[in-house]
């Protein structure tokens, strides 16, 4: 098939850069959509309750990682951030089985609450940033980051539950969009790892607006944010990222908590839409001033 292709174009997809990031993209889509297609094929209650679109997502992701690495990292892994690639399936796993089985919602508190210290703990704690910092400012990241990340987790869940799907896809594509960009400047293994996970939610985005009335599981709101705070929490710990474009970034995850507004779709587009992109270009312009 591929000698088929114009000379030039050959030449191009043959360079090493390219075909890796082909690979991710390729096998973090793959994954996502095959699962999405299997899951619509057999029927079901996974499908219906938006449990597919979660294993389709940390799966997807996952599988992104592996070619990077390649294979799954091994426990403990030998970077941190590899952490991401079981920080997500372990994510999906533990808030999926307590929203199958209906367990009391403290529950569920406890295990955001524990995968919150995951990420600080594995992925910022031990980095050269955090080594420069005072006893004031280590609490203020610590205690005020992670209130921050876990009300993000309880009232996000909440909102993608009750929303049409494309409402937190598509902050969450343009936040992961624009740290690929980011990354790539610094860390090509990062930006490829981000570059899956726009991948996977770029078939779920797609999915949903095809069918907007379909519900979505909470745990699949949990699943990208784990897998994007993760990348990002490392980049910022590690000097890829400035903090005032992690923050940024993290304003469009964060997006999806805020009203839609009931004056209608116009209204709805203009919050979750023009105010993630005009924050994703903050975030290129701080980057590319500094």
């Amino acid at each position: 098939m591929i000698e088929l292709l114009p000379d030039w174009l050959r030449a191009w997809l043959e360079e090493p850069i390219v075909a890796a990031w082909l690979a991710t993209l390729a096998w973090a889509a793959g994954v996502a959509l095959l699962l999405q297609v299997v899951a619509v094929l057999g029927g079901g209650g996974m499908a219906k309750s938006g449990g597919a679109t979660a294993i389709a997502l940390a799966l997807g992701f996952t599988a992104g990682v592996m070619t990077v690495v390649p294979g799954m990292p091994g426990l403990p892994p030998a970077e941190r951030w590899q952490w991401c690639a079981w920080l997500v399936p372990a994510t999906l796993l533990l808030l999926w089985f307590e929203e199958a089985h209906g367990i009391a919602s403290v529950l569920r508190f406890l295990l955001h609450l524990a995968l919150v210290v995951a990420i600080a703990w594995w992925l910022v704690r031990p980095s050269g940033r955090a080594r420069d910092w005072s006893p004031l400012e280590a609490q203020i990241v610590w205690i005020g980051g992670g209130l921050a990340l876990l009300l993000l987790l309880l009232l996000g869940e909440r909102c993608a539950a009750s929303a049409p799907a494309w409402r937190w896809l598509l902050p969450h594509w343009l936040a992961a969009a624009t740290s690929v960009v980011l990354l790539a400047e610094q860390s090509d293994r990062l930006a490829r790892c981000a570059g899956g996970l726009v991948a996977v939610l770029s078939v779920a985005l797609l999915l949903g607006l095809a069918h907007r009335s379909a519900p979505t599981a909470r745990s699949s709101f949990a699943v990208v944010v784990m897998a994007l705070v993760s990348l990002l929490a490392y980049a910022w710990g590690a000097r890829h990222l400035g903090g005032l474009s992690t923050a940024l970034l993290l304003v469009v995850c964060a997006s999806v908590v805020l009203p839609a507004g009931s004056g209608g779709g116009r209204k709805g587009w203009l919050i979750v839409g023009v105010g993630p992109i005009v924050a994703c270009l903050a975030a290129w312009l701080v980057r590319a001033a500094t």
